[in-house]
């Protein structure tokens, strides 16, 4: 029997080779292009690790991330989808005009972008390089800036569940001078690519926990625990088992960002669960559910992949 999950899986990655917006390796010197392979002996130790770790049944990921262009990891469909089969353009503009209005710090311009690893960038912009990735982290560091009352000077702690190739360890680290997070993935692959991209971006801050080294954690360590759009790709086993670490460590609050509307999760039978329940077994309460574009009702019917917010409170 064809496993459903799969089918859906090369049909998203089919797709994504006919979205338009032009991506590059970009200018990599020759020892980042020897590292990146899929023999380098950091990420076959990794998967090796990972393979002998008990676990909980994956429902895509683990037969995805062979799959994965370790020299283009920041492009189409790998870890960030980027484009729509149509009017892909407008809807970068209409993103780009709501984050220079909300945007606090002039992290738009301040964070920098460049054609490194097969991102798209948008020409919307005069002197800007606009891409997802950047579009992205800035709403959600506002959001959480807002939400959680942090200060850009504040040695803010985070855990970033299913960090895949370290997108927000890398501006959260370039927004918050004294902020620091823990970057964790049980996917070896996204461990290896997280380790290399956080170190090339100078992310001095950020710390990659292999999934092996999970117990090294501390309670009481982090003001808030993150998952940006992984466990809709999981199954309801995956995400108690995450949210059984967080409530080990103590976390306060929650961040979470779904694919979809509300808490569904992808079985390994191709059906959908709903890990809702787990969180409120768990002991989080919901506090703020908000847009993603909440300031703009066109920018959330044309901007780039409309979102809801979630931040949750324990206790």
């Amino acid at each position: 029997m064809i496993n459903r999950v799969a089918l859906q899986t090369a049909l998203w990655r089919w797709l994504g080779h006919f979205k338009p917006g032009a991506s590059t390796e970009g200018d990599l010197d020759a020892a980042t292009r020897a590292y990146l392979t899929q023999d380098n002996p950091r990420l076959r130790d990794l998967r090796q690790r990972y393979q002998a770790v008990s676990r909980p049944e994956h429902s895509c990921w683990a037969s995805w991330e062979t799959k994965v262009n370790l020299l283009r990891f920041r492009g189409e469909d790998d870890y960030v989808s980027q484009a729509y089969l149509r009017n892909t353009l407008q809807r970068y503009e209409f993103s780009t005009a709501y984050v220079e209005a909300i945007d606090p710090h002039g992290w738009l311009r301040a964070l920098s972008e460049d054609n490194k690893f097969g991102v798209k960038l948008w020409p919307v912009l005069d002197g800007v390089n606009v891409s997802r990735d950047l579009l992205d982290s800035i709403i959600e560091l506002a959001f959480l800036e807002e939400t959680l009352g942090l200060r850009p000077g504040q040695a803010a702690r985070a855990l970033d569940i299913g960090a895949g190739y370290g997108r927000f360890a890398h501006r959260f680290t370039q927004a918050f001078a004294q902020g620091r997070i823990h970057c964790t993935d049980a996917i070896a692959t996204s461990s290896f690519v997280c380790e290399f991209y956080t170190r090339y971006r100078g992310c001095e801050r950020a710390t990659v926990v292999p999934f092996d080294e999970l117990d090294g954690l501390q309670a009481g360590q982090f003001d808030w625990a993150q998952n940006i759009h992984s466990w809709s790709e999981c199954t309801v086993s995956w995400v108690r088992f995450w949210l059984d670490r967080v409530t080990d460590l103590r976390v306060p609050h929650l961040f979470i960002v779904p694919h979809f509307a509300g808490f569904t999760t992808r079985e390994n039978d191709g059906s959908t669960g709903d890990y809702g329940p787990e969180l409120a077994r768990h002991g989080y309460k919901l506090v703020v559910k908000r847009r993603k574009f909440c300031r703009s009702q066109i920018a959330d019917r044309h901007g780039i992949y409309p979102a809801d917010y979630y931040l949750f409170q324990r206790g």
